[in-house]
This record gives C-alpha cells, structure tokens and sequence, in this order.
C-alpha cells in the first residue's frame, strides 16, 4: 500500500506540471524513420506484409481465460484461439456480464491499463461506455511487479489507491477488502490440469475442463459456509434486467 501511494503521489505531481503552460511545439521532438528500402515507417509494400506459410502439425488454442470472484468461484472461462487480446477481454466480459446492470462494481485484470485505453478510443459509444460504472484498477501483484512506474496512463486510472473502497482500515494501517489474487490463485489451480488436457480433442476437453470448474466450485461453496461466510447466487431476473 506504501508503495502505491507513492507511486499515484508522483503522478498527481507530474499530472499538476503538465498543467502550466509551455513553449515547446508538438511538433519539435517529430522523428521521420525510414528503412532500408525507403520506406517510412508504418508504410506498406505493394505486395502485402503476408506471407504464405504451410503448417504441418496441428494449432493449438493461445490460452484459457479465467473471471473468478474475489471468494474463489470462477464465474466463467473463455478460450483464446490466436493472443489475449484486448478485444477478445472485453467480448468475454460482455457476454458473461450481458447486461450494465450485471456488472460488477469492480473487474481487477493485470492490463487494465490498455483495456481503459482502448475502451475511451473505440468509435462505437455503447461499447466505449459499457464499463464506466465498474472500477477497473490493476490487481495488485501485477501492478507494483510488472508495470513500469513511468506509465502515467496506468498510473492516473487504474492504481488500486485511486479506489478508497478497496480498503479498510485496521487500526493505524489499511488492509484491502478483497483479494485481488484471486484469479491467480485459480490459475496455479487450474494449470495443473494442462498435461491431462492437452492432447484432448475440443468437445472432451471443454466437458473435462467444465466438470473439473463446476466441482471446484461446488467444495469451495461448502467451505465458505463452513467458515461461516455467507455465499449466494443472484437471481438470473436480476442480472439480465436492463
């Protein structure tokens, strides 16, 4: 929490700087690259940028996509065929959410940064506008490891300290209220299944992989109510209302 503090701290300051006015034009720092063949960079030759290839052994799916709650119950799984696209990361969440009133308050994910770029770009206003309800920080294992604190876009929208909800206090410290390694801690769970699956043909895999998350979430029920918690299922009227 300390270091995350310091991290918004620092981009709250350079955020106030850029404010002021300055004398440098926006075009004084332009670059033109060209390659060796004297073209500029982006350019495209006449002849395309594909080239044919021929593939003699079979095309594996990239990976499995995993949207677990902070309890540990895995809401739904998504199979990426060629990346984890970003697209692709918001077309899962939109059909396993199909509604804005479905949503949940808060979608932690280790790149939210580009997801929150890409959704304020994107042309098509019902899409640019389906999550501006729901916070969206990076979860925060991955955001004090893998993100560069010189990222003023991942710092100004998507620091876990932006959101005072997620946190409590606990005498002269803050703790947060959820566990936002949730998915990861389902992840090493679930990656133990990879030797088993990966030769299955598509319609035993996904019946294997469905039947294995369905029983994990059962005994996960049982042990949240024996530790006393109180899980629930929201009724589906509920989360398909408009």
């Amino acid at each position: 929490m300390f270091r995350l503090k310091q991290r918004l701290e620092r981009t709250r300051a350079t955020q106030a700087d850029s404010l002021g006015l300055s004398n440098t034009s926006a075009t004084d720092d332009l670059e033109l690259l060209v390659d060796k063949d004297g073209l500029c960079d982006g350019d495209k030759p006449e002849t395309g940028n594909r080239h044919t290839r021929a593939r003699f052994g079979r095309k594996r799916t990239h990976n499995e996509e995993l949207c677990v709650a902070s309890c540990g119950i895995i809401l739904g799984r998504a199979t990426f065929f060629g990346s984890e696209a970003l697209n692709g990361v918001r077309t899962f969440l939109m059909k396993l959410f199909p509604t804005k009133a479905s949503l949940p308050g808060v979608i932690w994910h280790d790149n939210n940064c580009k997801l929150v770029a890409m959704l304020r770009n994107d042309p098509e206003p019902h899409l640019r506008s389906y999550f501006d309800e729901v916070a969206l920080p990076v979860d925060v294992f991955h955001f004090k490891s893998k993100h560069k604190e010189g990222d003023e876009n991942c710092n100004a929208n998507c620091n876990p300290a932006l959101f005072p909800e997620l946190t409590k206090d606990e005498g002269k410290s803050k703790t947060w209220r959820f566990n936002s390694s949730a998915a990861e801690q389902a992840n090493a769970w679930f990656g133990g299944y990879q030797a088993i699956v990966r030769e299955m043909q598509v319609d035993r895999y996904n019946f294997f992989v469905d039947e294995m998350i369905k029983r994990r979430n059962r005994q996960l029920l049982i042990r949240l109510e024996d530790n006393l918690h109180a899980p629930y299922f929201i009724p589906r009227h509920v989360l398909l209302k408009e």
